[in-house]
């Protein structure tokens, strides 16, 4: 049988061949194929912002808070002691009169504590690849006397009949 080379158009590479000869002797060709290998990566999914903002609102306590007042008592004096002062010579008496109003002072105190942290959560999903390999394609040629191609016949597979 004549020997086969690769048929290719003016200009393009030579096809390096795969495969080779066996330990018997007959020529191999590796047929190939992708296997897909899933793994993944990280992205940024969103942010999520912790702050604090500033709420007022009216609180109302009850507080009890004291007042003075002057009370002035009148006795009658019964006694016989003459008096040391002259009349109109007796000063005033000032009597300082205090209240009490209520103060507001505010304190600070933690009344919460949020811890902000991750949890990782897993799922699964399912990828779609295209995965290509290649196939045997076998085609006979006929040759005539002169060694040129006279017909192509579809071939066979290896196992299988046509």
């Amino acid at each position: 049988m004549a020997e086969q080379r690769p048929i290719r158009a003016r200009g393009a590479q030579p096809v390096p061949p795969r495969g080779g000869t066996s330990a018997e002797g007959a020529e191999v060709l590796d047929l190939l194929e992708e296997r897909p290998e899933v793994t993944t990566r990280r992205i940024e999914a969103g942010r999520v912002r912790v702050g604090t903002r500033v709420v007022t609102e009216p609180r109302q306590l009850d507080v009890t808070v004291f007042n003075e007042s002057v009370v002035i008592e009148r006795r009658t004096v019964n006694e016989p002691r003459p008096a040391t002062a002259a009349i109109g010579s007796t000063p005033p008496l000032v009597v300082n009169v205090e209240r009490e109003e209520p103060a507001a002072e505010l304190r600070t105190y933690v009344r919460e504590r949020v811890r902000v942290g991750k949890r990782r959560h897993s799922e699964q999903r399912t990828v779609t690849v295209d995965a290509r390999r290649e196939e045997l394609d076998v085609e006979r040629h006929s040759l005539d006397e002169g060694g040129q191609v006279v017909q192509q016949r579809p071939g066979r597979k290896p196992g299988g009949r046509r």
